[in-house]
């Protein structure tokens, strides 16, 4: 049974059960149909069929004699062609010799059902894979490759001189044995050529010989006719027709008022039908993969990607004047950039972390903050914190400083980028520092990347 699991048999039959009516037995996935063995006389047989395919017992078999056991199943098959089957059947049947034995007997009339079967039920199981030694592979060269493995597996636990030379030997007599078996092979093949030989066949057994691959055979003889035919049996299937009359009556009843539930969840609003501002579009890490593929000549970026796809859209509909007008924000009108000789006005000190932020404690940071305040040169330095955020839900963004003596919270537009916010704060920060009476000021920011613009400032 383990054989039939793998296989997916869906019919076995069995002679010489010898199951008698109160034997308990019973067979996974199968139902079994028995016929038992009586007084010694018979030996029983039974037949399985898949729990899948709808089976019923023959009451009145066909009488074949006396001490001839008969045992019928009918099938309901619903697709596979029933007529074709016994046709077959029939015509292999008459066309066969019975023979003088029931050894002949027996075997005529199996080869029978395997001719029906094959022609009426086309197989789907997937080919074997042929390999390249598989026209002249037989036990020698099996045995040959096993003694090559046995040496192979001695040198790499030994690793010596005398395993080498072992496996360079097994390697060299099974070359010679291969290749001894490989001209025997051919010979008897070209023996067998005569007037009839087709062109195609001797082209086919060249190619093998050379090692070329046989095309594999397709896992269906007509895929199309197979495929329109179990889409034809998925569209009955489904098909209302094979509901009730009443059930067709009252989906039709309830037909008006399914549309008008669809058509009413359509319409209605959702938090994801907010259509994408020109900022989002301007800032996104999709603009700028879109921007770049837009930027990319077509005959030589020719891979299909998402971008270039939604690039090639866009220009379809003309609408990439957005995109491409991303630039980088403007300065302010009174800005003047310092000359070259002029010290800067601010100078920047940057105390790295030991490691990520998210994987230190608050006693960590508390303390690698205390060492970046004693990195300040002047101890009676104004010191300020700044930071800022952007809420990703609302993109509501804000920005702050603190300091021993006040507080500035401000309120930035929606939309803004973390980096504006960060920048504001240090800007406010060096405002209010301005207004005090010492000089110096101390402006600790938790962001590299602000200290650049600051310094062109």
């Amino acid at each position: 049974m383990a054989a039939a699991q793998v296989e997916r048999w869906d019919i076995i039959l069995l002679q010489e059960t010898s199951i008698t009516e109160t034997t308990p037995i019973r067979f996974p996935g199968y139902t079994a149909h028995h016929l038992p063995a009586r007084d010694r006389r018979t030996l029983g047989c039974s037949i399985l069929v898949r729990q899948n395919i709808r089976s019923e017992r023959i009451a009145h078999p066909v009488d074949c004699g006396e001490r001839t056991e008969v045992l019928g199943v009918t099938l309901h098959l619903r697709h596979e062609s029933i007529q074709v089957f016994r046709e077959e059947l029939l015509h292999h049947l008459t066309q066969v010799d019975p023979g003088l034995n029931v050894n002949d007997r027996e075997r005529r009339l199996v080869d029978a059902f395997h001719r029906a079967a094959n022609t009426a039920i086309p197989k789907t199981k997937k080919p074997q894979r042929n390999y390249k030694d598989h026209w002249y592979y037989d036990q020698r060269v099996k045995e040959y490759h096993h003694r090559v493995n046995q040496a192979r597996k001695l040198n790499r636990a030994h690793h010596t001189q005398a395993t080498r030379d072992l496996l360079r030997a097994a390697i060299r007599t099974a070359r010679e044995g291969t290749k001894k078996i490989r001209s025997e092979k051919w010979i008897e093949w070209c023996s067998g050529m005569n007037a009839h030989t087709t062109l195609s066949a001797l082209w086919k057994h060249v190619n093998t010989a050379r090692g070329r691959r046989v095309p594999a055979a397709p896992t269906h003889p007509e895929p199309e006719r197979e495929a329109s035919r179990l889409l034809r049996a998925y569209v009955d299937r489904a098909s209302n027709a094979q509901l009730s009359h009443e059930t067709r009556a009252r989906l039709e009843e309830q037909r008006p008022a399914q549309d008008a539930t669809i058509r009413r969840a359509c319409e209605q609003q959702h938090l994801a039908d907010t259509a994408f501002t020109m900022r989002e579009l301007k800032y996104s890490e999709v603009a700028r993969r879109v921007q770049q593929s837009l930027a990319q000549d077509e005959d030589l970026f020719t891979k299909r990607t998402w971008a270039h796809t939604t690039a090639q859209g866009i220009k379809t509909l003309q609408v990439q004047a957005p995109l491409l007008s991303r630039t980088t924000d403007a300065q302010h009108p009174d800005y003047e950039p310092p000359p070259p000789w002029q010290e800067p006005l601010y100078h920047f000190s940057v105390t790295r972390l030991t490691a990520s932020k998210a994987s230190l404690s608050a006693d960590d940071l508390t303390a690698q903050a205390r060492q970046a305040l004693r990195a300040v040169d002047d101890a009676d330095a104004e010191i300020y914190f700044t930071d800022g955020s952007v809420d990703p839900e609302t993109y509501r963004a804000a920005a702050a400083f603190v300091h021993c003596d006040n507080t500035g919270i401000f309120r930035l537009p929606d939309h803004s980028s973390t980096l504006q916010t960060e920048l504001a704060a240090i800007v406010k920060a060096l405002d209010d520092a301005r207004h005090k009476d010492k000089d110096v000021g101390t402006v600790l920011s938790n962001t590299i990347t602000n200290t650049s613009p600051v310094g062109r400032s």
